[in-house]
């Protein structure tokens, strides 16, 4: 292979890369084929920006709504919540349950002490 073969390939970009690049340049088209996620991981990635972004109550009543109809179960949101306080901090985390308790309606199954 003679360097301007060996440069034509380099510049080649997969599919993938294609895709980073147009995400980069404001492409959020939704993706389909392999990168795409499952509907279970989509939800749980949602449930890891609502945390990093502290967001309101609101937000988790809607959100909490869709991982309802994923089917996932609480486990995996708090397995989610673990998975990600060493990244976005224990307040966001601790914020994010006091929301997610609030939303569900947790605060009012409790037993009283």
């Amino acid at each position: 292979m003679n360097r301007a073969e060996v440069l034509a390939l380099a510049s080649r970009r997969t599919e993938t890369e294609e895709r980073f690049c147009a995400v980069a340049g404001g492409d959020l088209r939704p993706i389909e084929g392999p990168a795409q996620l499952d509907r279970q991981s989509s939800q749980l990635v949602r449930i890891a920006a609502l945390v990093a972004l502290d967001a309101p109550l609101v937000s988790w009543v809607a959100q909490l709504d869709a991982v309802d109809e994923a089917q996932l179960e609480l486990d995996q949101v708090l397995g989610t919540l673990v998975a990600i306080a060493p990244i976005v901090g224990t307040l966001r985390v601790v914020s994010a349950g006091a929301k997610i308790v609030r939303a569900t309606g947790l605060t009012e199954a409790a037993p009283e002490a």
